[in-house]
């Protein structure tokens, strides 16, 4: 059997003798729609609206969860920083300072579980239980302080309670001997009286005899500030027997002794001397300066002038010699060369003085006419 599909006619009509809609039924159906939307626009507004005043609400609930832990811990800090004062009053015994201690490590420890409950209740979030936490193991760690200041002063308190201990025992022992003293005889007292006495005067002479030593010890002292000074003098070396000689450079060297020259005649002067014997005095090399003064005052230099010191002032000196000396009697030499034409010798008595050590050692004079 052959269908024809069918086509409705133009214009959206239904053709003659198709069935009809009721017009109460679409409008019943157009009713349902509207109000299934409202109802689904009423419930998603009522579930954002629920969830964001429970957000609301958490958030609050948090802050004020938050604050409440943070006052907490705040007063709980002032109570660990006034652990402080107690622990360093002489007035508080070991006992209360434990119990104070062993308080606020229970109230540190409740608190640290209140941040932890907080924390699993979703009460506070987790970044601000970190920061709770952060400061909980700040004031742990000035516990452990407090508490190892509190272990120091307890060993302190052990040895000195020993110490008293022992204080106490020599207390009795002395007190003890007292009523043993108190208890003799009269024949007891008179022998300690005896004694007393005899200590006495054994103190005097102990006192006198000590004054005898110290004055010997003065005298000890100034004897030998005087000994050294005598060292230090008989030290000192001596120069003596000045020589003097009168050297001609002619064909051939010749040397012409004497304590009186004549001014047209004199070439270079060689002054000899002899360093004494000397016992004390230190061995080894020794350098002696020699100045030459002339009769006007003024001193003769040589190219190997130079400066010397002499006590606190610095003096010329017209040559030096270095010698070695061994105690033993020793010959030293030097030679003042001729002076040039602008430079004669000056007629009358010539002075030559020897320094060594600091020391004058040794003057010598020759006249020159």
């Amino acid at each position: 059997m052959n269908t024809t599909p069918y086509t409705p006619p133009p214009g959206g009509q239904r053709p003659t003798g198709a069935p009809q809609m009721p017009k109460d039924n679409k409008d019943q159906t157009k009713n349902i729609i509207m109000i299934a939307a409202i109802v689904l626009l009423l419930a998603a507004t009522g579930f954002f609206a629920a969830k964001y005043f429970s957000e609301r609400s958490k958030t609050q609930e948090q802050t004020v969860e938050m604050d409440t832990l943070n006052t907490e811990i705040t007063d709980l800090e002032t109570k660990i920083k006034g652990l402080e004062t107690d622990i360093e009053s002489k007035n508080t015994d070991m006992a209360e300072k434990d119990r104070l201690l062993e308080e606020r490590l229970k109230e540190l420890e409740d608190m640290r579980n209140k941040v932890a409950n907080a924390q699993s209740n979703n009460k506070i979030s987790g970044q601000k239980a970190k920061e709770l936490q952060g400061k909980i193991d700040e004031l742990s760690q000035m516990l452990t302080a407090y508490k190892e200041e509190i272990a120091r002063l307890k060993e302190e308190n052990v040895q000195l309670t020993g110490q008293v201990g022992t204080l106490v025992e020599e207390s009795a022992q002395k007190s003890q001997k007292i009523e043993e003293v108190q208890k003799a005889s009269e024949t007891q007292k008179a022998e300690i009286e005896k004694r007393d006495k005899e200590a006495k005067q054994l103190q005097t002479a102990i006192a006198q005899k000590e004054d005898v030593i110290s004055t010997e010890k003065q005298n000890n002292v100034a004897k030998q500030e005087e000994l050294d000074k005598t060292k230090q003098a008989a030290s000192v070396l001596r120069a003596a027997d000045f020589r003097f000689f009168n050297v001609k450079r002619n064909d051939k060297e010749k040397e012409e002794m004497d304590k009186e020259f004549k001014r047209m005649w004199m070439q270079s002067v060689k002054i000899s001397f002899t360093i004494q014997e000397n016992l004390v005095a230190p061995v080894g090399n020794r350098e002696t300066y020699i100045v030459y003064e002339n009769p006007d005052g003024s001193t003769r230099t040589t190219e190997k002038s130079g400066k010397f010191k002499f006590g606190n002032q610095d003096m010329t000196y017209s040559t030096k010699v270095v010698f070695p000396y061994n105690r033993t009697a020793t010959e030293v030499s030097v030679m003042i060369p001729k002076p040039d034409k602008d430079n004669k010798y000056q007629k009358g008595l010539q002075m030559i003085s020897a320094y060594c050590d600091g020391k004058l050692i040794g003057k010598g004079t020759f006249d020159v006419k």
